[in-house]
């Protein structure tokens, strides 16, 4: 079952039967959407930070085509373990993910401190 403690989301762990995070907390969310503005105008930007991770973005785009680069940094004072993104695919986009080895898989990657886990996303629109 789904469970939500000060903010954030909580569904089962599989592996440990304890919580895992889902999603972004309420409170994050306005800074979030200020530094997606900043970024919409500059072609890189910090997305978010706290305490333990940082997520950067470089974006390039020409005509339908584009380049993301997200970078995740490990701020903490320990490595981020079963750390994982997820990108849905969507109708109008072509979408092609690569990145650090295990980011993209179920059981996620780990992500030594002061490193970072890179993602980098093509996507070309299909439809306007």
């Amino acid at each position: 079952s789904i469970e939500k403690e000060n903010g954030v989301v909580h569904k089962p762990n599989p592996s440990s039967g304890g919580p895992l995070p889902v999603g972004i907390p309420k409170e994050v969310i306005p800074a979030m959407r200020k530094a997606f503005s900043n970024l919409c105008t500059s072609p890189s930007g910090v997305l978010f930070e706290n305490a333990l991770l940082q997520v950067g973005v470089k974006h390039e785009y020409v005509g339908a085509q584009g380049r993301i680069s997200i970078f995740f940094g490990n701020l903490g004072k320990g490595p981020l373990k079963n750390f994982k993104a997820q990108i849905d695919d969507c109708d109008h986009l072509r979408v092609q993910k690569q990145g650090t080895d295990g980011l993209l898989d179920e059981e996620g990657c780990t992500v030594a401190v002061k490193t970072q886990a890179k993602l980098l996303v093509l996507v070309e629109v299909m439809a306007p």
